[in-house]
């Protein structure tokens, strides 16, 4: 028998499918395993917020073969009228679109800052929409001749609702790489680069979703779908990988954590201005040497040599404990004593070791210096070494390449003194 006249037209077919593989991630983004511990307790939303969100689409899917015709649509074009009551499926599509785009609007925001949503919040979000459906779906059956009208209204409100949610996102991922910078030395953006991408796919299925509920062609609605299954399955991907690659994120924004961000202490210098970076110690020889500041330049000393530099993903919290020194020493030395601050300061030291190993071997490969020197991303590694060397990597290690062996190693271990 064929399987058209089984399961009705290739739509439902279509929706079958689609609903299926939700269903399958559903099941696979609540066996995502999770460390107990109390930090990980905002991923765990995240989780929960995109299986919810997986379970709703299924249904969604599912529930939609019910609306559809068992006859074949066309290949193109606008969809044929044999599909039952056209207005209310596209009804139905915008507000699914809205419930999927607040509960991956939420997910991306806990990825990056998970403090600024709590689930009372998302609960508030859920009876708003909850409520929204009802007046949207009960008006439509009590006023059937008003159908666009009632779909008009939703994807204005959709539109509305989705510039709402891009907003509140943008400012927390943001605030979110002004926070980690300053608790790390890196430059962050970089590394959270794939939490935009995450937001803005969802974005993009959901933008499709409202121009299949205003211009209802076979062609869009055929995107859309095949948009939402490679969507989904990349989320939870990212998901899965989050545990092993972002844990920097879980640990700075710990509920255990409760001290000051360094940004309310200072504000850093820029590397114009910034003299010690460029070798110029005048004002550590002309500053006060005082008994606290021996002890945190000898701290540093020893934290240089054992090339704790070269620790990535480690915040300035920890390295001051590691020091064994006070917090409040620790930021006064490198704003008297240096004139700069730690993560300039670090930045250098690790280039300066990076010149090291590209003067003894210039043949090394980007992967091992990388690993050497403590960094955590391509592109900050390379934004920096320009920065400081004045070239590019692929300038000095030619430069590098063709010096005499002799003159080689001209970089000596920074001093802290």
């Amino acid at each position: 028998m064929d399987t058209i006249h089984i399961f009705g037209s290739a739509t439902n077919i279509g929706n079958l499918l689609i609903g299926s593989v939700m269903i399958v991630l559903f099941v696979v983004t609540v066996g995502i395993h999770i460390p107990r511990r109390r930090e990980w307790r905002q991923f765990r939303m995240a989780v929960h917020l995109v299986s919810l969100a997986c379970l709703l689409l299924a249904v969604d899917y599912l529930t939609s073969i019910f609306f559809e015709s068992s006859s074949d649509s066309a290949l193109s074009g606008p969809i044929p009228t044999d599909i039952a009551n056209q207005s209310l499926v596209s009804l139905i599509t915008v507000i699914g679109a809205m419930f999927q785009a607040m509960l991956f609007t939420m997910t991306s925001v806990v990825l990056v800052l998970p403090d600024a949503v709590r689930w009372p919040q998302v609960a508030r979000h859920l009876a708003i929409l909850a409520v929204m459906t009802l007046l949207c779906v009960g008006g439509f059956v009590a006023f059937p001749h008003l159908a666009e009208t009632f779909v008009i209204v939703g994807c204005i409100c959709y539109s509305g609702y989705m510039t709402y949610l891009t907003i509140f996102f943008l400012r927390s991922f943001n605030l979110a790489v002004s926070y980690l910078e300053t608790v790390y030395d890196d430059d962050m953006l970089p590394r959270l680069r794939w939490v935009r991408v995450f937001f803005f796919g969802a974005f993009f299925v959901g933008l499709m979703a409202l121009v299949f509920a205003v211009f209802p062609y076979v062609e869009i609605y055929t995107l859309f779908n095949a948009s939402v299954p490679v969507y989904y399955c990349f989320a939870v991907v990212r998901l899965m990988n989050y545990v092993v690659t972002s844990t920097f994120v879980v640990k700075v924004h710990a509920p255990a954590e409760s001290s000051a961000p360094l940004h309310a202490s200072y504000s850093a210098p820029t590397l114009e201005n910034d003299t010690y970076a460029h070798g110029d110690r005048e004002n550590a020889d002309e500053a006060e040497d005082t008994d606290r500041y021996k002890s945190v330049r000898q701290a540093l000393d020893k934290w240089v040599n054992a090339r704790g530099y070269a620790q990535g993903d480690v915040t300035v919290e920890e390295i001051i404990d590691i020091l064994g020194v006070s917090r409040q020493d620790f930021l006064a030395y490198f704003k008297n004593v240096l004139g700069t601050q730690f993560r300039t300061w670090r930045r250098h030291i690790r280039i300066e070791a990076a010149m090291r190993l590209i003067d003894a071997d210039p043949a090394v490969s980007v992967s091992e210096i990388i690993e050497s020197v403590g960094y955590s991303d391509r592109s900050n590694f390379h934004k920096h070494f320009q920065s400081v060397a004045g070239v590019s990597l692929k300038e000095y290690r030619e430069a590098a390449t063709n010096k005499p062996f002799e003159a080689r190693g001209a970089h000596s271990e920074t001093a802290i003194m």
